[in-house]
């Protein structure tokens, strides 16, 4: 394998990884006001 498809192959890989982390959060935020709300929080 050469140097450049190694360093295509990493980046891809982390382009990968923070688009996954990116879906997530635009799944996961608009929930955030609801569930935050409702945590038995401590006296």
């Amino acid at each position: 394998m050469t140097e450049r498809i190694r360093w295509i192959g990493l980046v891809v890989f982390i382009i990968v990884c923070l688009n996954t982390g990116g879906l997530g959060a635009i799944a996961t935020t608009p929930e955030i006001e609801g569930w935050y709300k409702l945590i038995a929080r401590p006296s």
